[in-house]
């Protein structure tokens, strides 16, 4: 067996996963395994995690702290997903705005809402980490266009 073979036999390739290392994320979500789940695949790869069990929690650790991204849920009980992404629009909060819901509708939810993106359950981590890294490229590209209008 030549070396190179030998070499390419012996070494262990781990599969790659998509990180998302030093991201500062809020979890909104009213359902606590369900937040709690979540939290612990975010922190797997890498993020931080805040967690709020309901809208207006959320928005008052927003207020408290801003966050590279906003997970949250869209049905909770005391206000949608949608009602807290517009109050923190209005705050001025930078922050890339996910949605996340059982309804097929997500993407006309997540567009009259302005969100950068949106997540129907269930759905796998990896789909997790892929929308929250195009979530916060659509608000870079989104607060650039805003600072330097064309």
């Amino acid at each position: 067996m030549d070396k190179t073979m030998a070499t390419l036999r012996t070494q262990h390739v781990t599969p790659r996963r998509p990180s998302l290392d030093g991201l500062d994320v809020l979890l909104i979500d009213d359902d606590r395994d369900f937040r709690e789940v979540m939290a612990a695949l975010l922190e797997a790869r890498g993020a931080t995690v805040v967690r709020a069990s309901g809208g207006r929690k959320g928005l008052a650790r927003a207020k408290r702290q801003h966050h590279d991204v906003v997970l949250l849920d869209q049905l909770m009980p005391d206000m949608l997903g949608t009602e807290v992404a517009e109050c923190l629009r209005r705050q001025g909060d930078p922050a890339a705005i996910v949605i996340v819901t059982a309804k097929l509708d997500a993407p006309e939810i997540a567009e009259e809402a302005g969100v950068e993106g949106w997540l129907i359950k269930p759905f796998s981590v990896d789909e997790l980490v892929v929308t929250i890294k195009e979530a916060l490229r659509r608000r870079e590209r989104s607060q650039r266009e805003t600072r330097h209008p064309i």
